[in-house]
């Protein structure tokens, strides 16, 4: 950039939750030089993506007098608070919720594991920004704050990101592209919608309001999930309560199973090859599983033996895993959040489970891990409109070639291979923007009524619930073993 140029990319602020950090590894965050380390990493790692307007810490500095000199010395503003709890939350989020449409922000980097910022991180979102959660751990998260942030990183990635910036090479957390995709000036494309602030009926709701319930919004773009299309295509009356109307869902325990799961993957490939093993994989899912914020919900203290059950069926799926794969595997990524413009200003965004080098030179292998059981039959994968999407999104977002995507089905250690065809995506794209505009349209969302009412927390209120029951009631199997809610307990029941 020649002297004297305008910065053109999107401004970024760093919100910092002191005392959450403090607290989660109370060692590490009361040396004043690990402080500072996480002050300077933060400011690497976000000047890296734009021009940094903002950065603030939470804490009730008094208890910290060291911790707010560092901070403040590194440019840090920091905001004190009373000892009350969540009395640094509190501020935390009232900052968040203000920052763009104050300053013009196009990336948050968020370094907090509380769940209560839930709120807060869509309204950021629906206001421009892209908003980055970075926890001490990864695990303490919910899973709703998960899915709600545009990426999800831990302290490690982002101080190892701020090494390899300092030393000059290549950066791996792609946060630059996702900071400029997300700028645009903190206008919100559309209204919040009057059914997510006050839970009403779809009468009266306007495309521009159903577009902001598809997903997050950045300015000028609409953008979805394949997950969300996926609900509507099974049941347009879900979608409506999960996605226009915000409805909680309960934690379902084969959710749960399949949350930490992916998460003892993750973590196992990240460790250097020759250290993998059995033994190491197991460890991470027990650590995944005692951790998980999400087991109490999944499985309350009088489901034990459920959750038992649960626990020793997911092993058994990762020691024949560890069986039949490679484990000698260098990733090229790990659960990486990309998107893909489907059309018309229409963003696809999902998070893909790992990618790998081809052995065939610079193309890029796409993994899916399925923690359900495997169909009867083989699927046809270039009509599910998801993985297309997903290739789109790698070679979009990596410019290289998608080789094969694997389903890789862990009971059994069922694989199926797709290799797309420019065809193939592009009839993805067409077929995700012909229900992203039937969304938009819909003003009664209908119920779709089958099997899948058996595990819908909205059936009590759902207008065909008669008609749902009465299938259910002719269904002679039950839910599958483990479908219930973990014991609090730290020891596991497995």
């Amino acid at each position: 950039m020649s002297h004297g140029s305008q910065d053109t990319r999107p401004r970024v602020a760093v919100l910092v939750d002191y005392e959450n950090v403090y607290f989660s590894d109370r060692a590490a965050y009361s040396d004043p030089e690990a402080v500072r380390r996480l002050a300077r990493d933060l400011t690497t790692v976000a000047e890296h993506c734009g021009p940094v307007s903002m950065r603030k810490a939470f804490a009730p500095f008094p208890n910290h007098p060291a911790a707010m000199r560092v901070f403040t010395e590194e440019g840090y503003d920091a905001v004190t608070c009373d000892e009350k709890p969540n009395a640094a939350d509190l501020k935390l989020i009232a900052a968040l919720t203000a920052v763009t449409s104050e300053q013009d922000i196009g990336l948050v980097i968020l370094v907090s594991g509380d769940g209560d910022m839930l709120e807060a991180i869509e309204t950021a979102q629906r206001r421009g920004a892209r908003v980055v959660v970075v926890s001490c751990g990864g695990r303490e998260l919910s899973a709703r704050t998960k899915a709600a942030a545009d990426r999800v990183l831990v302290l490690r990635e982002v101080a190892a990101e701020a090494k390899r910036i300092r030393n000059g090479k290549r950066t791996k957390l792609g946060l630059g592209g996702l900071a400029f995709r997300g700028a645009g000036g903190g206008t919100p494309a559309v209204p919040e919608s009057p059914a997510a602030r006050a839970g009403s009926g779809p009468a009266g709701r306007s495309p521009a309001e159903a577009a902001v319930h598809a997903g997050p919004s950045l300015p000028g773009v609409r953008s979805t999930t394949p997950s969300a299309l996926k609900t509507y295509v099974n049941c347009p009356r879900r979608y409506f309560y999960r996605y226009v109307q915000r409805r909680p869902e309960s934690m379902k325990p084969h959710l749960f199973v399949g949350n930490v799961v992916h998460e003892a993957l993750k973590t196992f490939f990240e460790m250097e090859p020759h250290r993998r093993s059995a033994k190491d994989l197991e460890e991470r899912l027990r650590d995944a599983w005692r951790r998980s914020p999400d087991r109490a919900a999944a499985f309350p203290p009088d489901m034990r033996e459920a959750e038992a059950a649960a626990g020793k069926a997911a092993l058994e799926d990762l020691r024949l895993f560890v069986r039949r794969a490679d484990l000698r595997a260098v990733p090229f990524a790990l659960e990486e959040f990309l998107m893909t413009e489907v059309g018309d200003g229409v963003v696809v965004r999902g998070k893909i489970d790992r990618i790998d080098p081809s052995p065939k030179g610079d193309a890029l292998v796409v993994i899916d891990y399925k923690t359900g059981r495997p169909p009867d039959t083989p699927p046809n994968l270039v009509d599910e409109f998801q993985l297309p999407l997903y290739c789109a999104m790698v070679e979009e977002g990596h410019a290289r070639p998608v080789e094969r995507v694997r389903l890789l089905y862990l009971k059994g250690h069922v694989t199926y291979d797709f290799s797309p065809r420019e065809v193939d995506i592009a009839r993805a794209k067409r077929r995700a923007l012909r229900l992203f505009e039937e969304i938009e349209a819909d003003t009664e969302f209908r119920p779709k009524v089958s099997p899948l009412c058996g595990h819908c927390d909205f059936l009590p209120d759902c207008p065909a619930r008669e008609e749902a029951e009465a299938l259910l009631a002719r269904k002679t199997e039950g839910r599958e073993a483990g479908e219930g809610v973990a014991g609090t307990a730290d020891d596991l029941p497995f």
